[in-house]
């Protein structure tokens, strides 16, 4: 079955003209419009699908969809699939917060934790954000999260051996109680 493009109008003309010739524009994009240009210029499907390496049935598809919805035709249709929970202003958000630090928001701490970050999500701009989501974004701008080290801290106090006073007397190990835990008795 021959399928041919309609009649082009002068901006499509220049349009596709510019798309089947671009280096910046994506892959598809470019594709999709050599077929349409190449179709305007008389070649048939099997040779268009022979020099852009599809199939003559997925260039007459291309052509078809180009002829009802023209050149909005040539980009990419939505997909099926869940939608985002999350625009960009609520990723920008997230990172705007993530940026600024807790005692300047009236925070008593000084560091952000991924519950505190979603708490004060929650609080400041209602927004309902998982703990992963949150490391994912802040991953994916190159934001490295550290661990928050609360076990011990190096003192600079230099009086901090005088004010703790003196140590407890260190225990002796086992070898030094005078008697050994093993028998060398051998029974003769």
């Amino acid at each position: 079955m021959a399928v041919k493009v309609r009649t082009l109008t002068m901006e499509e003309v220049q349009e596709l003209n510019q798309l089947a010739h671009a280096r910046k524009a994506p892959h598809r994009l470019v594709q999709r419009a050599q077929i349409v240009w190449a179709s305007a210029q008389g070649l048939q499907a099997p040779a268009i699908a022979q020099h852009v390496g599809l199939s003559a049935l997925r260039v007459r598809a291309w052509i078809q969809r180009f002829n009802r919805l023209g050149l909005a035709g040539l980009a990419d249709a939505a997909r099926p699939g869940r939608p985002r929970r999350h625009d960009e202003t609520a990723r920008g958000t997230v990172m705007a917060l993530a940026r600024t630090k807790p005692q300047r928001l009236g925070y008593p701490f000084a560091l952000w934790t991924l519950a505190r970050l979603q708490q004060a999500l929650q609080e400041r701009h209602g927004l309902q954000v998982t703990p992963a989501t949150i490391w994912k974004w802040l991953q994916a701008e190159g934001l490295h999260w550290k661990r928050q080290q609360s076990w011990f801290q190096v003192t600079v106090d230099a009086a901090f051996a005088e004010k703790r006073g003196p140590s407890s007397r260190p225990t002796r190990s086992r070898g030094q109680r005078g008697g050994s835990l093993a028998s060398t008795n051998s029974g003769l």
